[in-house]
């Protein structure tokens, strides 16, 4: 987990089969295909999108480093002739990036895939063409589980043959998130929109509750992502003496841009409502990730908790409030 704690999520033989049948039925894999596998194989995305799938359908996998690379990545679409790619969007964001500083298009490339995490609206108009498997049922519920009119926020729930069995050893939380009827509660609150698509608002356990309003890291993080200077953007709530809790913002910037903190809280100034606007800010070259390749905010958190200025200022309010 890149937000909470490991858990085990359990697949059948049937689960395995029958996603990676639909996913290479359903998104048109040929045998004849190049599938650039960017993610390792302790992934379930490559395990079913790539192994599986490939066995089924007989298209070559192409694994361009041990470790995730984006100029491995380019070299091996453009050497190997790639017809498809599959990352996450951090991945993505890298990717898009280094081509563009290489000044290479990779023309070769029919099918993209992405996921793992939430799609940022700006990265995915910047992907060619992005397929899911239709054996999928999706609903968009109320927190009494009733479906919720088009267009009207709610929680989706998900059904098929790509959902897990449960959670290993842990019986409580597969009730908790698992239906009787095999509905999965995915946690995220989403909008379905009138064209079909759906978009996504935020990880309701994510959602940040400063006073009485309620602010999504995602909504922030899309907002960011819309400055030139901006490579990435990963928002998050933290404990604050005065409100329960602050937004901090880790802003990826742009090779040889200049921003800085107060700069940032300008541009948000007219644009989003004052309570949305990050308390904290803070610049990285790189982020964390996990072996996945995700971004994981969860030691992006640990770090900005022991940050100097963030424990001074609550040690203020609580010698102000309370005298300790």
């Amino acid at each position: 987990g890149t937000t909470g704690s490991p858990k085990g999520a359990l697949l059948s033989h049937r689960n395995f089969i029958n996603a990676a049948y639909w996913f290479a039925r359903q998104t048109g894999m040929k045998k004849s295909y190049n599938l650039c596998a960017q993610m390792q194989c302790c992934h379930v995305g490559t395990n079913v999108a790539g192994i599986v799938a490939g066995l089924h359908v007989g298209f070559t996998l192409v694994f361009p480093s041990p470790k995730f690379n984006a100029e491995s990545s380019i070299k091996a679409i453009i050497q190997e002739r790639c017809s498809a790619v599959f990352g996450t969007p951090a991945m993505f964001v890298d990717l898009v990036a280094k081509a563009r500083e290489l000044g290479t298009i990779l023309n070769n490339i029919e099918i993209v895939f992405i996921g793992g995490s939430m799609i940022p609206e700006v990265l995915a108009r910047q992907i060619i063409k992005v397929l899911a498997t239709k054996r999928l049922c999706l609903k968009v519920v109320d927190k009494d589980g009733k479906m919720v009119p088009m267009g009207s926020p709610g929680e989706l729930w998900a059904r098929g043959y790509i959902v897990m069995l449960g959670y290993w050893g842990d019986d409580a939380k597969t009730r908790e998130t698992i239906t009787a009827d095999s509905w999965l509660k995915t946690g995220d609150q989403v909008i379905l929109l009138e064209s079909g698509h759906c978009k996504v608002v935020g990880r309701l356990k994510e959602a940040i509750i400063r006073g009485s309003d309620n602010v999504f890291p995602k909504e922030i993080e899309e907002f960011f992502l819309s400055h030139p200077d901006v490579v990435d953007a990963q928002a998050f709530g933290v404990p604050d003496a005065r409100w329960g809790e602050e937004m901090c913002l880790f802003i990826r910037p742009k090779e040889g841009s200049s921003l800085t903190e107060e700069y940032m809280k300008t541009f948000c100034k007219g644009k989003v409502a004052e309570f949305r606007i990050p308390r904290y800010v803070r610049f990285l070259d790189d982020f964390p990730r996990n072996t996945t390749g995700k971004v994981d905010k969860k030691k992006l958190k640990e770090q900005f908790l022991q940050d100097k200025e963030y424990k001074e200022f609550n040690e203020q309010i609580l010698k102000k409030t309370y005298g300790t």
